[in-house]
């Protein structure tokens, strides 16, 4: 998956979770880590 791949996904989802209201409030910064975490698993460590 490419960089800008990412970007347009983290984008999608916070523009979703934007239109979620009854949703939980994430900042971007919360949001791209989830994302991160969920697609590299362990690279961080």
């Amino acid at each position: 998956m490419t960089r800008s791949t990412k970007s347009k996904e983290n984008a999608r989802k916070s523009r979703k979770q934007a239109q979620n209201p009854h949703g939980p409030i994430k900042s971007l910064e919360e949001l791209s880590n989830e994302y991160d975490q969920g697609s590299s698993g362990s690279k961080l460590k």
